[in-house]
């Protein structure tokens, strides 16, 4: 695994899905392919100094690459000097090996999910939320929750998605004048416009729906339409759109429109504490004890330190 790889060690035919690809030219005039390669447990750069015309139809961008080579160490960074590659045959793959994935399995989600929508008493935001989870199942289980920063792996979007839901079954309990129903409803459905606005968990980027409408717009749409076709409660309807349009908090964040209800407000809380939590856990876990990370850009440009607990 690419997380445990060390200065030195050699590489002898391991299998490392491309995750990007380009031809470089150095100082002096030669070319040589410069690779990202990546599995479950990270990335790592690879330098191709030598190339030939079918190294590039090898180090294609998707390609699972059987690589042969030496891990070496530049400028304090680990990357692989790349001796040879060969795409690997479909039965030396499992997909899984290759693709960052949740901590949560999906059963365990899916069982978690299923249970708090059961806590929906009321009939229109319990029959919106169940319908939608039926008939996306199978994205909503598989998508990430972004490209980068927070939840980009497999389930990351439900995983998300579950966190916001039991924090809001939490506050709804504590603070007793909130809709528990709106409030739920809005946490199961407010990043739905995912599983469009990507392409999937396997080198994950954004569709042209995705550029060009976004994920709030998109589910904003979708939502809209299963409230028209189920003939749900207007003010209801209007709620629940206004939870998904609003859930980023602010217009410079992406929200078309700002959060004018109670529910609403606690929601975009919620959003921005599970994502920023998030993205503070997947970064110290790089960052050695006692030091800092480098800024996120996420974060205001902030750097997080790593306490030593020693």
């Amino acid at each position: 695994m690419i997380k445990d790889l060390h200065e030195k060690e050699i590489i002898n035919s391991e299998n490392y899905l491309v995750n990007d690809a380009n031809v470089m030219t150095t100082s002096t005039g030669s070319k040589y392919l410069s690779v990202i390669l990546q599995d479950k447990t990270g990335t790592i750069e690879g330098k191709k100094w030598s190339i030939e015309n079918y190294d590039l139809e090898i180090f294609t961008p998707g390609n699972i690459v059987n690589i042969t080579g030496e891990v070496v160490k530049f400028k304090g960074v680990l990357q692989i000097k790349i001796v040879g590659g060969n795409i690997a045959s479909n039965n030396q793959v499992d997909l899984e090996n290759f693709i960052p994935q949740s901590k949560l399995s999906r059963m365990s989600i899916q069982t978690e999910i299923n249970r708090i929508i059961s806590t929906i008493k009321d009939h229109d935001y319990n029959l919106v939320v169940s319908t939608i989870y039926k008939d996306f199942e199978d994205k909503l289980f598989f998508f990430p929750a972004a490209v980068k920063n927070h939840h980009n792996y497999e389930r990351g979007l439900m995983t998300h998605t579950l966190s916001m839901a039991q924090i809001c079954e939490f506050l709804s309990s504590h603070y007793k004048n909130l809709n528990h129903d709106l409030l739920i409803s809005g946490a199961l459905l407010h990043d739905l416009g995912k599983i469009i606005e990507f392409n999937g968990p396997v080198l994950t980027k954004y569709t042209n729906e995705g550029k060009l409408l976004g994920h709030i717009s998109i589910g904003f749409s979708i939502v809209r339409e299963y409230c028209e076709r189920l003939s749900i409660n207007k003010e209801k309807a209007i709620l629940l759109q206004h939870m998904i349009l609003s859930h980023h908090g602010k217009y410079e964040f992406g929200s078309p429109v700002l959060p004018m209800v109670k529910e609403a407000l606690v929601l975009s809380m919620v959003d921005d504490l599970d994502a920023k939590e998030e993205l503070c856990e997947q970064t110290l876990a790089t960052v050695k004890k006692g030091e800092f990370s480098p800024r996120l850009f996420a974060l205001e440009d902030r750097s997080i330190y790593n306490p030593n607990d020693d």
